[in-house]
């Protein structure tokens, strides 16, 4: 009996974690994440407006482009790749 009261429990426990849970699509994601400021504050970091381009999902770049990695100094948001302009060759 408790086993089958702590089956139940667990169920329970893990239908309403996941009820709290949000999806977000990777290509949508801004980096963005809650970090505690040096007062203990709660306070959400967007990669994205912190560092331009910042972005975890690109994985190629345009022939005309070539793809670069920058670092990121907001804490949390380290490295990401972006395009940048390939250079036009000096004849």
């Amino acid at each position: 009996m408790k086993t089958k009261i702590l089956v139940l429990a667990a169920c329970a426990a893990a239908i309403a974690a996941g009820a709290e849970a949000r999806v977000i699509s990777i290509q949508d994601w801004d980096g963005s994440h809650t970090s505690r400021s040096t007062s203990g504050e709660s306070e959400v970091v967007r990669c994205a407006e912190a560092c331009p381009g910042y972005s975890i999902s690109v994985t190629a770049c345009n022939a005309e482009e070539n793809m670069v990695l920058e670092a990121c100094p907001v804490k949390g948001c380290r490295y990401y790749y972006r395009c940048s302009p390939a250079p036009v060759p000096q004849n």
